[in-house]
């Protein structure tokens, strides 16, 4: 009496053995690739809070320009222009949150010259977000002294000196803020 495998005994457990390592090797790149996304889902979630952070203490100390301007430069639904001293040297910068492609950017001008001025060609771009979930999404909301927690947002064209609280929202994350220096109801 022999023993042993057969031949076709042989190529079945050999046939087995490739459908589970193949299995195996499906579940870890499935597993790898669940990470990946997971791992880009919390980092975009992260620069969206730190953002959001940093723009509401920015927007809250907004204030008049060193040149006169009022504090609101530009309002629109991807982008953001204001004056603030965000670095605390005296001097008002002129700070920018606008949307590029699925990336929030924040640029920042700081006033130069005599008589001061504010140089597009010095602005100092970084990226605030890097991975909008949807780069069509409104950032930016704007609402008047009227505001009570329900009413709908200011519609283009913006009326700058009516502002009195800016809604941002990135991605699931929002925040509100009430700009200090142009609260009128002390």
């Amino acid at each position: 009496m022999r023993h042993g495998f057969t031949l076709v005994e042989m190529l079945v457990a050999i046939g087995i053995f490739i459908l589970i390592v193949g299995a195996l090797f499906s579940l870890g790149r499935f597993i790898f690739r669940q990470n990946v996304i997971l791992q880009t889902g919390l980092l975009a979630g992260q620069d969206a809070r730190q953002t959001l952070g940093r723009l509401a203490v920015e927007l809250r100390a907004a204030t008049t320009a060193d040149t006169g301007a009022f504090a609101i430069a530009q309002a629109a639904t991807s982008s953001l222009i204001f004056f603030s001293d965000i670095d605390g040297d005296g001097f008002h910068d002129r700070v920018r949150y606008f949307t590029s492609g699925a990336t929030l950017k924040r640029g920042i001008i700081k006033p130069t010259g005599s008589p001061l001025s504010y140089n597009p060609a010095s602005e100092i771009l970084t990226t605030a977000v890097n991975r909008l979930a949807n780069p069509n999404q409104t950032i930016f909301n704007y609402y008047d002294k009227n505001y009570a927690g329900t009413s709908t947002p200011m519609t283009a064209p913006i009326d700058f000196p009516a502002i009195r609280l800016v809604k941002a929202t990135v991605g699931v994350y929002t925040t509100q803020v009430v700009i200090r220096s142009l609260k009128d109801n002390l």
